[in-house]
């Protein structure tokens, strides 16, 4: 039993990738979302309609894989935006997809948080150096690569 403890140890914490990243991932969100609050929008939310306005729609797997989540979270995400309507879910081309759309409020929910998310942006790039903030793209592209691969 003590062999098995000794495996769990939570010294193994400070090296694990996974760990560490899903705890940065968390704290950016947050801080993202802390500051969008004004918006009614949290930064996951932001995320969306952002993806939605680039792409102007697109089917639940489409969008779940350009944000590399699955599915399921996705639509779990999508519900209190469609109930707000800032988006629209209909059919897609099969009976099997399903299509999203950003509606009008939707993009003036969008266009009016944009000053709140690059007000975040700025704050969050002027804590690191311009180098640092640069080599935060280039690891999370490697990050993504490696795990895709």
């Amino acid at each position: 039993m003590k062999k098995q403890k000794e495996n769990i140890d939570s010294r193994h914490l400070p090296d694990c990738a996974c760990f560490n990243l899903q705890k940065a991932t968390r704290a950016v969100s947050q801080y993202y979302s802390k500051i969008l609050k004004p918006s009614g929008l949290r930064g996951t939310q932001f995320t969306i309609l952002r993806v939605l306005a680039v792409i102007n729609s697109g089917n639940i797997t489409n969008i779940a894989n350009i944000m590399v989540v699955d599915r399921t979270t996705l639509t779990r995400n999508l519900r209190p935006l469609e109930k707000r309507k800032l988006v629209k879910i209909v059919p897609g081309k099969d009976q099997r997809s399903k299509e999203v759309r950003l509606t009008k409020k939707g993009k003036d929910t969008l266009t009016a948080a944009i000053p709140l998310w690059e007000e975040a942006q700025k704050r969050f790039s002027e804590k690191l150096s311009k180098e640092e903030f640069q080599n935060i793209f280039k690891l999370m592209s490697s990050i993504i690569s490696v795990v895709k691969a």
